[in-house]
C-alpha cells in the first residue's frame, strides 16, 4: 500500500519536468537559430564589403594600367563624360540593369609633383626621349643658361573609387597612390 501511495504522489511530477525539459530544449534550439543567422548575416556582410573592395580596385587597375587615360583629365577619365563603371561579380555578359556593383572614380588628386632632372634621363627609352629638352649649342658652357630640368614631371595621384551595392546599397570606398609622368605644362594646370 506505501508504494501505491508513493506512485500517486509523484504523477505530476514526472508530467512537469518533461515540460520543463521540452521547453528547455526548444529555448536551446530558437537560440542557436537566431545565432545562426546572425553569423550568417555577418559573413554575407563581409563577402558584400570584399566583392566591392575588389571591384573598387578593378577599376583603379583598368584606369592605371591603361597608358590612354590621362589623369590630368580629371573629370572624364574614361572618354564617356561620366567616371561611373557596372560590374558583374560572376563574369556574365553586362547587360543594362543586370550589374551588382556601381564603381564612381573621383577626379583624380594631384599629391605631390617632381620635374625631372635632364641628366636624369635615358635617352634609349622613347618615354625619356619625349621629354628632352634640346639644349643651345651657343649656351653650353654659360653660367645660368638653360635649364637642368626635363620637359616632364612625374606626378603622384589619389585615385578614389567608391564601389555601391546595386541590392543593398553599400558603400565602399578606395583611395589608391598612383605615380605618373606628365607633361610638365600639362601638369601646372592641375597641380599646385
Amino acid at each position: 500500500m506505501s508504494g501505491m501511495r508513493s506512485m500517486h504522489k509523484q504523477r505530476g511530477v514526472v508530467l512537469i519536468i518533461g515540460l520543463m525539459m521540452l521547453v528547455l530544449l526548444t529555448l536551446m534550439a530558437v537560440a542557436a537559430l537566431k545565432f545562426g543567422a546572425a553569423n550568417f548575416a555577418v559573413v554575407n556582410n563581409q563577402q558584400t564589403r570584399a566583392e566591392a573592395v575588389r571591384s573598387a580596385e578593378q577599376v583603379i587597375d583598368q584606369i592605371v594600367n591603361n597608358r590612354e587615360i590621362d589623369l590630368a583629365s580629371g573629370a572624364n577619365l574614361f572618354g564617356t563624360g561620366a567616371n561611373t563603371v557596372h560590374i558583374k561579380i560572376n563574369g556574365e555578359p553586362l547587360n543594362a540593369s543586370d550589374y551588382n556593383y556601381t564603381v564612381v572614380v573621383a577626379p583624380p588628386k594631384c599629391v605631390k609633383r617632381q620635374v625631372i632632372a635632364q641628366n636624369t634621363l635615358d635617352f634609349a627609352k622613347a618615354d625619356d626621349l619625349g621629354c628632352a629638352r634640346s639644349v643651345d649649342q651657343a649656351s653650353l658652357g654659360v653660367e645660368g643658361s638653360g635649364s637642368s630640368d626635363s620637359l616632364c614631371s612625374t606626378v603622384v595621384w589619389d585615385v578614389a573609387a567608391t564601389a555601391s551595392d546595386a541590392f543593398q546599397q553599400n558603400n565602399v570606398s578606395v583611395v589608391q597612390g598612383v605615380g605618373q609622368r606628365v607633361a610638365t605644362t600639362k601638369v601646372a594646370l592641375v597641380c599646385d
